[in-house]
């Protein structure tokens, strides 16, 4: 299976619930969060995000040592890290880190189901 380009997998996520749903899952799993962490009723990645900022800033603000092997347990692509921390595009690290576990979550969940054959792309 070959990747699945970001923009592809974000359309995916936000025209399929029982993907979204997934994802949402997901992120409660390897942050450690409640299962109804997310409360929003729309399954937009974009809710998801706002949703999640805040608790990815508490996070770092906790534990920067605890916020490092999270990442490592998502498998956040270190070269990938580093590449957007030496770019310069964010405003943030807190905003670059919900946009890169948000994507790296999406793009489990998309495989996952793809390889399943749950879902055809």
């Amino acid at each position: 299976m070959k990747p699945i380009p970001y923009n592809s997998a974000i359309k995916i996520v936000n025209s399929h619930e029982l993907i979204f749903n997934q994802c949402v899952a997901q992120i409660a799993k390897d942050l450690d969060l409640e299962e109804d962490w997310y409360t929003k009723k729309a399954s937009d990645l974009d809710e998801l995000y706002n949703e999640l900022f805040p608790i990815i800033q508490y996070k770092l603000e906790v534990s920067a040592s605890g916020f490092q092997q999270l990442l490592y347990r998502i498998d956040i692509d270190e070269t990938l890290l580093q590449k957007e921390l030496s770019s310069g595009a964010h405003s943030d690290l807190t905003s670059m880190l919900t946009g890169l576990i948000i994507e790296r979550e999406v793009k489990k969940v998309i495989t996952r189901n793809v390889l399943s054959g749950k879902l055809d792309v």
